[in-house]
């Protein structure tokens, strides 16, 4: 059994060296968009100010990204098989939020570009899509509908920050073989996008309603860090 690991060291494919400069910008219905400081976009929603004068704020549900135990993406490839490869496995763990210094500048952003007691409880509560698939695996091209006809399991899409999407594959000898050289094209796996659909309630005011949004990022930015070419 042959173990591959892939490192894509093309980051500059999709990661901008220029820090953009983190603001807060007013939108409608009480909300706001906090631009952080490594260029990640945030939809603030502003509840009404409690009794202690706090200013309850929450964030809608972003930056999808493949999870992490300590430091190692919880992502894995390998093939199987005595001189050749007679099949294929895939896992790929998925999860939405921020990490320890992001939250941290959120926090700051929002006290100090929007209200000195603002205090950033979460996430908006959120429940599942009523979308009858709750993730979506795009198939423009080959490695599309070679992960769509091969996914053999998958959990419900988290509804916390933090909780993870499990996805496993299950590869015959030509798609295995097909994956692996699939897997070392940049430009194949921007083509493809995992989209999570959640279904989130905002309170404005009196009023209580209910968003849907999506949460996609392309598989190149999802997994360019747990691939090693060899």
């Amino acid at each position: 059994m042959k173990l591959y690991n892939y490192i894509l060291l093309s980051i500059f494919l999709i990661v901008s060296t220029n820090m953009l400069q983190a603001q807060v910008d007013t939108l409608e219905n009480g909300s706001y968009k906090v631009t952080l400081s490594d260029g990640l976009e945030v939809i603030v929603f502003a509840a009404e100010r409690n009794d202690r004068g706090k200013l309850p704020c929450y964030y809608v549900p972003t930056n999808l990204q493949v999870s992490k135990k300590d430091t190692t993406p919880e992502f894995s490839y390998m093939t199987y098989g005595e001189g050749k490869i007679d099949g294929g496995l895939m896992h790929l763990l998925l999860k939405w939020g921020f990490d320890a210094a992001q939250m941290k500048e959120l926090r700051s952003l929002l006290r100090n570009n929007l209200d000195s007691n603002a205090v950033l409880y979460g996430s908006l509560s959120t429940e599942q899509s009523d979308r009858m698939k709750h993730f979506k695996l795009s198939d423009s091209t080959a490695l599309g509908k070679i992960l769509n006809n091969s996914l053999t399991n998958h959990s419900q899409v988290p509804l916390n920050a933090g909780g993870k999407l499990a996805l496993s594959w299950l590869f015959s000898a030509a798609d295995a073989q097909a994956i692996s050289r699939l897997l070392q094209r940049p430009e194949e796996l921007e083509k493809e996008t995992i989209t999570l659909y959640l279904k989130c309630r905002v309170q404005n005011g009196e009023q209580t309603y209910y968003q849907e949004i999506a949460l996609e990022k392309n598989l190149l930015e999802l997994v360019f860090s747990a691939l090693t070419f060899e």
